[in-house]
């Protein structure tokens, strides 16, 4: 192998880290989006062709408009969330498409009146559930196109 094909063999790898750095960074900043209910900042995290679907399949959405409007229906102001992503694993199909898979844990606290106007916390946990990704549904973040 000479010295150029090193070195670019290098500046590849270099970049296969920057992307899947940028990758975390962007999973990141939809979570805080989400648990902030920053939804302006949640819509650009997704690219405009991104579709998903909920409830096995029953709920389906297309654009980031139509899922975060979904997000801000089901998601009031009362309740508490806090989503974390660990673990992840991202392998590459490509030098344009990546795919992540994170062990989620999403912690849920809804807030409900009891008689004489005292609030009540109950709390919900899931952590054993897994979110995939596509960096191919999600806005380019990376240098690399």
């Amino acid at each position: 192998m000479t010295v150029e094909e090193r070195l670019e063999a290098l500046e590849k790898e270099v970049q296969r880290l920057k992307d899947v750095q940028a990758i975390k960074e962007l999973k990141s900043k939809y979570f805080r989006a989400l648990d902030t209910k920053n939804w302006d900042e949640l819509e650009t995290t997704m690219t405009p062709n991104i579709s998903t679907a909920y409830s096995n399949g029953k709920l389906v959405f297309h654009g980031p408009k139509e899922i975060t409007n979904y997000f801000k229906e089901s998601m009031p102001d009362t309740e508490i969330t806090l989503h974390q992503g660990h673990n992840p694993v991202i392998w590459f199909e490509s030098d344009t498409v990546a795919y992540g898979k994170w062990y989620l844990q999403d912690n849920l606290i809804f807030r409900r009146r009891r008689s004489r106007d005292r609030a009540a916390s109950r709390l919900r946990s899931r952590s054993s559930a897994t979110a995939r990704l596509s960096t191919s549904c999600l806005r380019n973040t990376t240098a690399s196109g």
